[in-house]
């Protein structure tokens, strides 16, 4: 009897105890629902914003942003050409050599040169737009080299109807293109060609010119006795119409004093 008068008061215990570890646990659990209750306004943001329902993505557009900012935002100018290592100079400021990547550039209208030994300078002006990446290509154009000589030397030479010297005339400096030559010299006859001029190519014209045809002197006079000849019977002409003229106006006269003598 004893015994299990011990047993049910073991049992009655480990039952209470069992109880209030229960009653712990749900405390415990009720506290870190209230936590997480404190908290949930900032997980219901986060939640808001990962959101992708058509209310959200709506009100996002709402946000406006200044137009002035957009304006003022600087871009970039990547500037390549060919050939390579091509001095750039922008705004009369020098800022090395190509490939080359300018940073920071503000919108508006910028001047770009570009230079290199043995090729055509390059300008251009450009519009740049507020916040973007613009890639610029440049090719460098190579100039033309053109060499006349002729028989006799000293002579004028036309490029296009410019006087650009004497022979022997050599440039380097020529842009590539069609070309009207033209050489002059006194006493010698007229030259005139047409070529056509390749960039980072060499030409050369070697011209002998020719005498210009003299007329000999007997053949001048010949002319000359033609021409006298036919003056000499065009006054003969002139003469007989003159005389003619005359006479018959004085005979209209002594008709005339007839009639009255009647």
């Amino acid at each position: 009897m004893k015994l299990h008068t011990k047993c049910s008061v073991l049992i009655l215990f480990m039952v209470t105890m069992l109880y209030a570890q229960t009653e712990s646990n749900s405390s415990s659990e009720d506290s870190e629902s209230n936590t997480a209750q404190v908290s949930s306004p900032e997980k219901i943001l986060q939640n808001n914003l990962l959101m992708n329902d058509k209310k959200s993505i709506d009100t996002a557009h709402n946000f406006e942003v200044d137009p002035t900012l957009i304006n003022d935002m600087p871009s970039t100018l990547e500037i390549v050409t060919i050939p390579d290592s091509v001095f750039v100079i922008l705004n009369d400021s020098l800022q090395g050599k190509s490939p080359l990547i300018l940073k920071e550039i503000s919108p508006g209208k910028h001047t770009i040169v570009l230079k290199k030994l043995g090729y055509f300078a390059k300008k251009v002006t450009i519009n740049v737009p507020p916040g973007v990446t613009n890639k610029l290509e440049f090719t460098m154009e190579e100039p033309a080299m053109l060499s006349i000589t002729s028989e006799p030397d000293s002579t004028i030479v036309y490029l296009n109807k410019e006087n650009v010297g004497t022979t022997p005339y050599i440039s380097n400096q020529l842009k590539k293109g069609n070309y009207n030559v033209i050489l002059l010299k006194e006493g010698f006859q007229k030259i005139e060609q047409n070529l056509l001029l390749e960039a980072g190519k060499s030409d050369s014209l070697h011209i002998v010119l020719k005498e210009k045809i003299t007329v000999p002197s007997d053949t001048v006079s010949v002319k000359e006795e033609l021409q006298k000849q036919e003056n000499s019977k065009l006054k003969s002409i002139l003469d007989k119409i003159a005389l003619g003229i005359f006479a018959g106006f004085s005979l209209v006269i002594l008709l005339i004093e007839l009639s009255q003598d009647n």
